[in-house]
């Protein structure tokens, strides 16, 4: 896109994610974006530098900034240069442009591997969850870390449980055959149709997970958006913004 052309549209981004577009203008921008992909593309990356702004809280350093500065100038006045101040804000801009380096390197060397290992934790099999549980040999086996195994007797049953198959996910995914895992999960989700659902919101976590080792990273997105969105989930706080964030980074690098 050409600078000017650009920068038009990115005052229209603004006032658009601002709300201050009439509704003839709003309109007619939804419309341009709707049949022109590659500013479909330039909107989703200013969205995201808007994001990647608001993360660092660059915002708020800035305006702390100013008021330590104005306070400490309050001070000094009227004994202050322009050469004092002027040094000052040279300082600040620097310390600003290093934040802002610092947070593009950031984004800029995200990738699937890395934010999967920044979101995985082992599963640890619970004693209880809200019924007795008794450890199946599937579980002992999974507890004792035997995941072939595990995969090799799940194969065997005749009968398996949502427990099976979730034991069997979760073996899957630490062997890091995922599409296997994905679909272990993908039974459980389909066998878990009562009014109590076992093993859904680790199902939601860990699927979510293998998503995005398998670079399904749509999918992958949307699954943990939902987690984010639920305040009751019970991984809830293991997603957060930077999280989104940088999906939405590595979808724009696909």
């Amino acid at each position: 896109m050409e600078d000017n052309r650009a920068f038009n549209y990115y005052n229209r981004f603004d006032d658009y994610l601002k709300g201050e577009l009439d509704p003839a203008e709003r309109k007619k921008l939804e419309e341009e974006l709707f049949n022109d992909s590659e500013l479909q593309k330039e909107f989703e990356l200013y969205k995201m530098s808007i994001d990647v702004v608001q993360l660092a809280s660059m915002k708020n350093a800035v305006e702390e900034a100013q008021r330590r500065f104005t306070h400490y100038e309050a001070s000094l006045a009227p004994t202050v240069t322009t050469s004092a101040r002027t040094w000052a804000l040279r300082v600040a801009a620097g310390l600003l442009l290093l934040m802002v380096s610092y947070g593009v390197l950031q984004f800029a060397l995200v990738s699937s591997g890395s934010l999967y290992q920044s979101l995985y934790t082992a599963y640890q099999l619970p004693v209880t969850r809200g019924y007795q549980l008794n450890y199946t040999h599937l579980d002992s086996l999974y507890l004792h870390q035997d995941y072939d195994t595990v995969l090799a007797q799940y194969e065997k049953l005749t009968k398996k449980t949502v427990r099976d198959h979730f034991i069997a996910a979760m073996a899957a995914m630490e062997l890091g055959q995922y599409s296997a895992a994905i679909d272990r999960f993908k039974e459980v989700r389909k066998q878990n149709q009562g009014e109590v659902r076992y093993f859904e919101q680790e199902t939601d976590y860990y699927l979510a997970l293998c998503y995005l080792k398998n670079e399904d990273l749509k999918q992958a997105l949307y699954s943990l958006q939902k987690i984010k969105e639920n305040e009751s989930h019970l991984y809830h706080t293991a997603v957060s913004s930077e999280t989104i964030i940088k999906l939405q980074v590595l979808l724009w690098k696909q």
